[in-house]
């Protein structure tokens, strides 16, 4: 269609690797059926992570198509630092709790099963620590019980779907947001996170390091080991200087990089570029 009424096609290109299946079922037929077409039309293919730049290039996209990273933008206006007292009270923990959040699908990709046995590590060295897991899936049953054999408690809360306040709340609440996944692109989560002032630890995994610059704006843990992401993790919750310097940092890379009116602006550019 785009074709037929003279209208530039450009392409934000996400992913950076063929997926697993069942998925590249979908992804095998798309480019059997459209592939060759996209890109012989293609006037541009931004790379939204920076990995993908290199698997545009795989996939037979010319240099000169491919633009500058533009990455998924979110509202730094609504998740931003504030004060939520109410939060953790809310939770039912204690007000000197120090709060770990991890917000994603219950799918086994994710790594919950990883961060329970995290923080039952963490639990024997820092009795006050507590963990919030938002989230929805087909692990839930098998992750209360797992919560359960590990003889966590309350320490551990499920939560279900909240609002959007209620998540700027909850991310304000915690002194670290976690990312634990296996198998991810772009935890999302990690974003809003850091646009509301809060430092990260995550797995290396995707392009999470799009997101989470390592020792800058949270820390990276290479190894996928329960210690040494317990160690990192106990690390920053004892160190209050480093960690408010990475929330300084996160929020400010979210709102020169991640702000709405930043990406649209970068878009912008790229569509009087083709249209030009």
């Amino acid at each position: 269609m785009a074709q037929e009424h003279s209208v530039p096609l450009v392409v934000w290109q996400e992913t950076f690797r063929h997926m697993r299946f069942p998925g590249s079922l979908y992804q095998r037929a798309f480019e059997s059926m459209f592939g060759a077409c996209v890109r012989a039309n293609g006037r541009r293919f931004i790379p939204r992570t920076t990995r993908a730049r290199g698997f545009l290039r795989e996939l037979g996209v010319e240099g000169p198509q491919i633009t500058r990273w533009i990455p998924t933008g979110i509202d730094t206006d609504a998740y931003a630092p504030a004060r939520s007292p109410d939060s953790v009270a809310a939770l039912g923990w204690p007000e000197d709790a120090r709060i770990l959040v991890i917000v994603g699908r219950l799918h086994r990709s994710k790594g919950i099963d990883f961060a329970l046995h995290v923080m039952k590590w963490l639990i024997g060295r820092e009795p006050n620590v507590r963990l919030a897991i938002r989230g929805s899936g087909p692990e839930l049953g098998n992750l209360r019980a797992l919560s359960g054999a590990l003889a966590l408690g309350g320490a551990v809360k499920f939560l279900g779907r909240l609002a959007r306040q209620d998540m700027v709340d909850l991310y304000n609440a915690a002194d670290i947001a976690l990312c634990t996944s296996e198998n991810d692109l772009l935890p999302f989560t990690l974003i809003e996170a850091g646009a509301c002032g809060r430092p990260s630890i995550t797995t290396d995994v995707g392009a999470v390091r799009d997101i989470v610059l390592d020792g800058v704006t949270g820390d990276v843990v290479p190894e996928r080991r329960v210690e040494a992401f317990g160690r990192t993790v106990l690390a920053l919750l004892k160190d209050e200087e480093r960690r408010r310097a990475y929330g300084r940092n996160a929020r400010r890379r979210a709102e020169g990089l991640f702000a709405l009116p930043v990406v649209a602006q970068n878009l912008l550019e790229v569509y009087r570029g083709v249209a030009a």
